[in-house]
C-alpha cells in the first residue's frame, strides 16, 4: 500500500500501487503519482512533489522504480510536498498561451507559476492583445486577465485544461468577465461544457451585474442558453443595474428565441421579489408580439412594478390610438 503524506505527516489518500500505475512501466512516477492525486484529492497537478525513501523524486524516474519498495514493503510512506506559487513565468506563459504551445504551458507550470496570475493585455501596446480581448469594451475595460480567461478567448481547449489541472480558478474574481462568460461570447459551446464540468458557477456575475445566462440571452446563443437552463441557471436573477431577468433581458432586445426557451423551461414571468417584470419591460415598448406570449404563459397583467405601476400604466405615450387599445385588450386578456 501507498500511502501519502502532507508537511504535517497526516495520511491524505491511500491506494495500492497498482491504482496509480500508468500504462506503460517507463512512465514517470512522479508523473503517474501527480496525475492519480489530481484525480482523487485535486492536489495541483504540475506542483506537487514527492520525496520517496528520503529523496525526491526526478521526473524522468520511470514507473519500474517503484517496484524496488514495493517489493519489501509492505506499506511505503510517501511524502507529498506542493510548493507555493512565484511569481515568475508570466511573459513566457501569456506568450505559450498566445502561441497554443502547450508544451511550453506545462513547463511554466511545472516551474511553479501561479495559474492565477495577472496578466497584463496592455503591456507594450501589443495590437494582437488588444483584438484578442476585444470582446465587450465596455466590460473588459483593458483590465489585466488571468491565464484561463485568455485560453478560453482564444478557444484554446487543450490549454485550457492544463491550466485547470494546475488549480486555475475558474470563477475569476477580478474585474474581467468570468471564463464562462467568454466562453459564451465565443459561442463555444464545448469549452462552456468543459468549464462547467469543473465547477464554473453559472450564476456568476461580472462587473456589470450579469450572470452567464443574462450574457448567453444577449448573444442569442441557444445553444448556451439551453446548456445553462440544464444546469439549472438562475433564470430569476436579476442584473443589478437594471432589475432585468434573463427572460425581461430576451424581451428588451426581442430575442424570440431565447424567450421562447425561457418560458419552455418555466421561467418564472413575474417573481414577487422583481422590481420589473417581463410583462412590463414588454409593455413599455408596445411589443404586442412578446405581450401575447406572456399573457399566454399566465403571466400577471395586474403585477406591480417597484412604482406600484401595472404593466397597462407603462404603456408608451406616443402610440397611436388603435396601438394602445390592441396592447390593452392583451393585457386585459379579452381576445
Amino acid at each position: 500500500m501507498l500511502h501519502f503524506r502532507n508537511m504535517s505527516g497526516e495520511v491524505v489518500c491511500s491506494c495500492a500501487a497498482e491504482a496509480c500505475a500508468p500504462a506503460a512501466d517507463d512512465r514517470s512516477m512522479a508523473d503517474a503519482f501527480r496525475k492519480y492525486l489530481r484525480k482523487r484529492i485535486g492536489a495541483p497537478r504540475y506542483r506537487t512533489q514527492f520525496i520517496v525513501d528520503g529523496k525526491i523524486t526526478d521526473n524522468n524516474q520511470p514507473w519500474s522504480t517503484l517496484s524496488a519498495f514495493t517489493t519489501t514493503l509492505a506499506n511505503l510512506d510517501i511524502q507529498m510536498v506542493v510548493p507555493s506559487c512565484v511569481a515568475e513565468g508570466r511573459k513566457e506563459l501569456k506568450r505559450a498561451i498566445k502561441q497554443g504551445n502547450i508544451e511550453m504551458v506545462k513547463s511554466v507550470m511545472e516551474s511553479f507559476a501561479d495559474p492565477n496570475m495577472s496578466i497584463d493585455i496592455v503591456e507594450s501596446m501589443d495590437p494582437d492583445d488588444m483584438n484578442i480581448m476585444n470582446i465587450d469594451t465596455q466590460e473588459i475595460d483593458l483590465q489585466p486577465v488571468q491565464p484561463l480567461q485568455l485560453a478560453v478567448c482564444l478557444k484554446e481547449y487543450s490549454i485550457t485544461k492544463v491550466l485547470l489541472k494546475a488549480a486555475a480558478n475558474v470563477n475569476n474574481t477580478n474585474s474581467s468577465p468570468p471564463a464562462l462568460n467568454i466562453a459564451c461570447y465565443n459561442h463555444d459551446l464545448r469549452m462552456m461544457q468543459l468549464l462547467l464540468r469543473r465547477t464554473a458557477d453559472p450564476n456568476h456575475r461580472n462587473k456589470l451585474g450579469y450572470t452567464t445566462l443574462h450574457a448567453c440571452v444577449l448573444r442569442g446563443a441557444a445553444s448556451a442558453t439551453a446548456l445553462l437552463l440544464r444546469c439549472r441557471a438562475d433564470m430569476a436573477a436579476e442584473c443589478c443595474c437594471d432589475g432585468l431577468t434573463p427572460l425581461g433581458v430576451a424581451i428588451q432586445w426581442s430575442i424570440s428565441s431565447a424567450a421562447k426557451l425561457l418560458l419552455a423551461h418555466r421561467a418564472i414571468v413575474h417573481e414577487a421579489r422583481a422590481s420589473h417584470s417581463a410583462l412590463h419591460v414588454a409593455a413599455e415598448q408596445g411589443n404586442t408580439t412578446f405581450m401575447r406570449i406572456l399573457v399566454e404563459a399566465k403571466a400577471d397583467p395586474n403585477a406591480t412594478n417597484r412604482h406600484g405601476e401595472s404593466p397597462a400604466d407603462v404603456l408608451p405615450k406616443r402610440s397611436t390610438f388603435r396601438e394602445r387599445h390592441v396592447c390593452r385588450r392583451l393585457l386585459s386578456q379579452q381576445l
